[in-house]
């Protein structure tokens, strides 16, 4: 949910999309009923991260020779930390002030066992082993919010090593394990799903194939628009899908799974159709007020 606007080309399209990410969670949180699915912005945050850390990545994989996995962990994690660690101390300092003066003492040694697990980003497996996602007592954990921080976190972790097996390999086979992963995951996050699994909610092995709709439009796995109307087509699609999946999903949709696909095709759409050049979804997108959101959509997610 942080932007790498240093690292490769900006698109500000791309944070107008976080925009309406963050907007939809905001507005799902605070139960205006407007956008009842509006958990899903969460979805379009992880294609969205999946495909700048893999940009990034695939890059400099390309070039030949030149990529450090040991330099990369420590320009990446470098960053990381001075990014997303000042507002994240921030959070979790004010969280614990506050939970001094209004938890009872057991629920403030369960807010603290879960301020520690979001510290390390492993909040989503503390999360997976506490209450469901949208169980009534859930509206009463404030760092709830926070598991997906975990999950990007490790998927930055586990990436490099699965984009350099990727690059190492032939196109067919680079393929075929690409999607050999991306459907287990699926199948996973699909069955969890339906036995109304946390862990298919929480942990990263039922979320994978979300992040890798993001490397699929890095590794060529992107459509080729044969036109400019087709490719208006596609982006008007993209963010209907994203708006429906907002509008008409409810906390008893089976969720993940193949329900995900919704959000998350509608942001592969959006981002894939403005790669050479925009569209008229996109540069809605890039209007300044929109963007300036997308900027700051880390900080809001976090606080709101």
């Amino acid at each position: 949910m942080t932007t790498h606007q240093n690292d490769l080309t900006y698109r500000p399209d791309v944070d107008g999309l976080r925009a309406i990410a963050v907007g939809i969670v905001v507005l799902f949180h605070a139960r205006l009923g407007i956008f009842p699915g509006g958990y899903t912005g969460v979805d379009v945050f992880f294609v969205i991260s999946g495909f700048l850390i893999s940009s990034i990545l695939w890059r400099e994989l390309q070039a030949g020779g030149t990529f450090s996995i040991t330099e990369y962990i420590l320009k990446f994690y470098e960053r990381r930390i001075r990014r997303i660690f000042p507002a994240l101390a921030v959070i979790l300092l004010v969280t614990l002030a506050l939970g001094a003066l209004l938890f009872a003492p057991q629920d403030y040694f369960l807010l603290g066992r879960s301020a520690r697990a979001t510290a390390a980003f492993f909040s989503n497996f503390y999360f997976n082993n506490q209450s469901g996602y949208f169980a009534p007592g859930a509206e009463t954990q404030p760092l709830l919010h926070t598991w997906s921080l975990a999950v990007e976190e490790q998927f930055y972790f586990v990436g490099p090593f699965f984009l350099m097996l990727l690059a190492w390999l032939s196109s067919r086979y680079r393929i075929l394990l690409f999607l050999g992963v991306f459907a287990a995951s699926l199948a996973i996050s699909s069955i969890g799903a339906w036995e109304e699994s946390k862990a298919a909610f929480y942990l990263p092995y039922g979320r994978a194939f979300e992040l890798m709709m993001g490397i699929a439009l890095v590794i060529g796995l992107a459509p080729k628009w044969p036109n400019d109307a087709v490719r208006e087509a596609g982006a008007f699609a993209g963010i209907a899908m994203i708006l429906a999946a907002a509008l008409l999903y409810t906390d008893a949709t089976p969720f993940p799974g193949l329900a995900a696909l919704l959000p998350c095709v509608g942001t592969y759409l959006l981002i894939s159709t403005a790669v050479e050049r925009t569209t008229l979804v996109s540069r809605a997108l890039s209007i300044a007020p929109v963007v300036m959101i997308g900027k700051i959509s880390y900080s809001l997610y976090l606080w709101h």
